[in-house]
């Protein structure tokens, strides 16, 4: 990420990792739900997170598949992915393969973003993101953009500041 500041100091100053938003599998196999282990340090919430896991997904002819929404296929929102990537990882799931990657031919995505000085009512926002290239995936592009603009900026300046992101897969 660069940001293009004229004077002062500007930055991210808190942000979620963007993987977190990327669409969830399809189908998983009924060891990945067998291996969700408890929180780190939370004995007996295994159990609490195959009830949440069983929100998003549904055992299928000996897997685990995606409810249906009102699409085929379709995925759960933004806000619900965390959590379950977050399983994933603990049971097991190979992120580095992550179905959204295999299956699809993904480029590097560039975003460019403009940020606001800082205001005592508002803080530092995000003004606008624009993809200047895309993954070639639109709902790719929409997760990346939807989970970058979830992050915190600082801005000391006293004008708004352009900035470029560039994620990779």
């Amino acid at each position: 990420m660069t940001i293009e500041a004229i004077s002062g100091t500007a930055g991210r100053s808190l942000y979620e990792p963007i993987w977190l938003y990327m669409p969830l599998p399809y189908e998983l196999p009924t060891a990945i739900y067998a291996a969700i282990p408890d929180r780190a340090g939370l004995p007996g919430t295994a159990a609490l997170r195959r009830e949440q896991f069983a929100k998003v997904y549904e055992s299928v002819g000996g897997n685990w598949r995606l409810k249906k929404g009102p699409l085929p296929g379709s995925q759960p929102g933004y806000e619900a992915r965390p959590p379950i990537w977050v399983m994933l990882e603990d049971a097991g799931y190979d992120l580095e393969k992550a179905e959204y990657k295999t299956m699809n031919r993904l480029r590097e995505i560039t975003l460019l973003f403009k940020v606001s000085p800082y205001h005592p009512d508002r803080g530092v926002t995000l003004e606008t993101v624009h993809i200047e290239r895309s993954s070639g995936i639109s709902t790719i592009d929409d997760a990346v953009v939807y989970a970058f603009s979830k992050a915190q900026f600082s801005n000391s300046g006293d004008k708004s500041i352009n900035g470029r992101l560039n994620y990779r897969f």
